[in-house]
């Protein structure tokens, strides 16, 4: 799901910069030393392009300096640079497929993107914590096997804990192979409370599949229209495919009203699919017709 740290409001030291705002600033000084030179400047003349250059070169350089901060940040941070704040916590980043560096071309590692990185990130004090809070179960269920996609932890039952985890293979259903993993990991002593009993079990998937007919414009545009709607209808139910998040009627609607398409007749869901608090949702095919308006 998205970063809810991004909804925080930028940090003071993050200027909003300008060309014209910087070479107005810079023509200000050069009226105090001569205001002649600088009130009879035009586009062109040496000394205005001089300044103008100057101004480039500063927008530049306090561009970098405000990209720079916002690297050490954990809302702005990507790459090596949140690489290097998951070192902070000893957190790093998992390797879900090593790759093959003797295959002819190399085959490069896949490792876990930025999105479930941070998550893991931000979750690591909790990790550390000894009341086995379900942050902290969490944590370590997300850090237990680089196949995990995504856990969920409640207490049923006084004394037990029972996490449900959706695999990244398939359509999410956890194998007993990975499940053993995951198990054997958390039944660590420094993970696993004395006083909880652990019970690892794989999610319930319900599994649908999204059919709809589109009306289009006609014109040139009308393939593209489709496409624009398959794209962002992958997009959203590959975002609600976690633990515990519902896949909405009103959410497949907007992601296929993309520019171009007059109007959506949806046949499959036909309803918005709550998975509960052990499941997931997955979607096992797109099927979208095009039909062009007349007129």
């Amino acid at each position: 799901m998205s970063n809810p740290l991004s909804q925080l409001p930028p940090p003071r030291f993050v200027e909003e910069l300008s060309v014209d705002t910087i070479f107005q600033q810079r023509l200000a000084v050069l009226r105090t030393t001569d205001p002649k030179l600088a009130d009879n400047l035009r586009v062109g003349d040496p000394t205005y392009n001089s300044i103008l250059q100057g101004s480039l070169r500063e927008l530049h350089l306090r561009q970098y300096v405000n990209e720079s901060g916002k690297g050490v940040m954990p809302a702005y941070a990507k790459g090596n640079d949140l690489d290097q704040l998951g070192a902070r916590w000893k957190v790093e980043r998992q390797v879900i497929d090593p790759g093959d560096p003797d295959a002819t071309p190399p085959i490069d590692p896949i490792k876990e993107d930025d999105e479930r990185f941070l998550e893991r990130i931000l979750l690591a004090m909790e990790g550390q914590t000894n009341a086995g809070t379900e942050s902290a179960y969490h944590f370590h269920a997300l850090s237990s096997d680089p196949m995990v996609l995504d856990s969920a932890e409640k207490s049923p039952t006084e004394g037990q804990v029972l996490i449900s985890i959706l695999s990244r293979e398939g359509d999410g259903t956890g194998s007993e192979e990975l499940l053993s993993r995951v198990r054997a990991h958390m039944m660590q002593p420094h993970i696993r409370q004395m006083t909880d009993e652990v019970v690892i079990q794989s999610a319930t998937v319900h599994t649908y599949r999204l059919e709809a007919r589109l009306i289009a414009a006609a014109g040139p545009t009308a393939s593209l229209a489709l496409e624009a709607a398959r794209a962002k209808a992958q997009e959203y139910v590959s975002l609600v495919h976690r633990m515990k998040v519902k896949a909405s009627i009103s959410g497949i609607y907007a992601a296929l009203q993309q520019p171009g398409i007059i109007d959506v007749n949806l046949v499959s869901p036909v309803a918005s699919i709550d998975p509960g608090d052990t499941g997931s949702t997955f979607c096992s095919a797109i099927e979208l017709t095009l039909e062009v308006a007349n007129g």
